[in-house]
């Protein structure tokens, strides 16, 4: 039982994985997309032959435009950075996320599907149902094809 309940939250949890990775994506473009706004409202300049020395300087075009791409920034900085989002960046390093994901789910429905049975079974056993064996399958090829192993 603990087995089941155990595959249950990780499921419950690969679920959550794949809104985060959806979540993290969206709200980076937007993040990407306000801080190219706020660069648009913004000039830098260096003084020739001064670089080494000072700083370079940022000219603001349209203050109020400028402060209104600002505010859009802080706010989509605060969704990317959020929880969800967060959890699906840890898991987007990967290039095949999705993929790897997919595969980890399809593994925890195997081993659900396989301590549901074991319960099942037990449960019919404890009733006084005969209750036969699973049958184990020879997938290798080692004995000659598909039959059930002793």
């Amino acid at each position: 039982m603990d087995r089941i309940v155990s595959v249950t939250w990780r499921l419950r949890r690969a679920g959550r994985i794949e809104t985060g990775i959806y979540a993290w994506r969206k709200y980076s473009l937007a993040f990407e997309a306000a801080l190219a706004d706020v660069r648009s409202y913004e000039e830098t300049t260096i003084p020739f032959a001064l670089e080494n020395l000072f700083p370079p300087e940022t000219t603001i075009s349209n203050e109020a435009e400028h402060s209104a791409a600002r505010k859009r920034l802080y706010e989509s900085s605060n969704l990317v950075n959020s929880d969800l989002p967060a959890l699906g960046r840890t898991f987007v390093g990967d290039a095949n996320a999705f993929a790897t994901l997919h595969r980890y789910e399809s593994g925890l429905e195997r081993s659900l599907f396989k301590a549901l049975h074991e319960l099942q079974r037990l449960q019919a056993f404890r009733h006084g149902k005969d209750v036969q064996l699973p049958v184990a399958v020879d997938l290798h090829g080692d004995s000659g094809g598909l039959t059930p192993e002793s």
